[in-house]
């Protein structure tokens, strides 16, 4: 299981890599408030419970979250004319202002970093990951 040690270090070192590129600027989000921006601009009108689910974080921690973003006025919260209780999510215009900024930036940082493996290497590298997405999704829906 040496390999599996291994994978999990290359995990982190590619989460931290990714990091890099989105150094904070003064008042821009953190890469947790990017990845429920991402979240929530893929996803029809999310609730917090699926931004927490997707995040792994608790509800509570959800909630706070998605308030800083409503603050910086990056989300905007759409209320239920049939059930008031029920809260769905919606990316503003400046919150995907701030994501595109941000994914530009992150993507500049990788293809600088990236550039120096070959493309066969670049293909290889995606493929692999690809895989392990769709395995790790798939696993997922399984529970």
């Amino acid at each position: 299981m040496k390999d599996i040690d291994e994978f999990v270090d290359l995990v982190f070192v590619i989460n931290r890599l990714t990091k890099e590129g989105l150094e904070n600027e003064k008042g821009s989000p953190s890469y947790i408030q990017l990845q429920a921006l991402s979240f929530i601009s893929r996803h029809k009108k999310p609730i917090i419970k699926s931004v927490a689910k997707y995040l792994n974080i608790t509800a509570p921690s959800a909630t706070f979250l998605i308030n800083n973003l409503i603050k910086l006025e990056l989300v905007n919260r759409l209320h239920n004319t049939q059930d008031k209780r029920m809260v769905h999510l919606v990316i503003s215009k400046k919150g995907e202002k701030e994501l595109a900024k941000s994914f530009l930036k992150s993507k500049k940082h990788l293809y600088k970093k990236l550039s120096l493996l070959s493309a066969k290497e670049r293909q290889s590298f995606i493929l692999i990951l690809k895989k392990i997405s769709l395995l790790l999704t798939a696993e997922k829906n399984e529970h």
